[in-house]
């Protein structure tokens, strides 16, 4: 599908609200994310018929499958995983892939500034050696007692969210279709 001011400005939109309520509360209400997604899929089913519709809902699940995980592991918040899936309804699947790669990274940056920033280089280091040893022995348990001390890297992931979108929007723009 091609880049649509419409459809990105919806999206903006909401990222802005999310943003602002995110940092403000700590949280993104779920009136946001459920109107967002129900005006996703209306656009995309006006703008593109039923195959519009249908990618619009794969994007939905996929920005909710992507980050249902690591919710469940304590990695985001549920106003997190609500709002991938309400960018997912909005911009659709092939968008949602990348933005959310753009998202996590974009928050692994912001994470590591702020241990970096509060001298949390012991804890880096900890963290890359337990995953590690995850990697190898596939023991989930010992890394993921690790993440329960949120003190150093904690952030409104609203922050991620909203860069993270604005940056795959531009790198669209930039370089076509994703």
């Amino acid at each position: 599908m091609s880049i649509d001011l419409y459809t990105h400005g919806i999206c903006f939109i909401g990222l802005t609200i999310a943003l602002i309520y995110d940092v403000w509360k700590y949280r993104i209400p779920n009136q946001l994310t459920v109107s967002l997604a129900l005006v996703g899929l209306a656009n995309g089913a006006i703008q593109y018929g039923w195959s519009g519709f249908v990618e619009h809902v794969l994007g939905m699940l996929a920005g909710l499958g992507i980050f249902f995980i690591p919710y469940l592991l304590g990695a985001y918040g549920a106003g997190d995983v609500k709002m991938m899936a309400a960018i997912g309804a909005v911009m659709g699947l092939s968008f949602i892939v990348a933005n959310s790669l753009v998202v996590i990274a974009v928050g692994g940056v912001i994470a590591m500034g702020l241990i970096l920033r509060r001298k949390g280089w012991r804890r880096i280091f900890h963290l890359f050696s337990l995953l590690s040893i995850y990697f190898f022995t596939g023991k989930m348990k010992e890394f993921m007692s690790t993440l329960k001390d949120r003190s150093q890297g904690a952030f409104p992931y609203g922050i991620a969210i909203f860069i993270g979108t604005l940056l795959t929007m531009y790198l669209e723009y930039a370089g076509g279709d994703l």
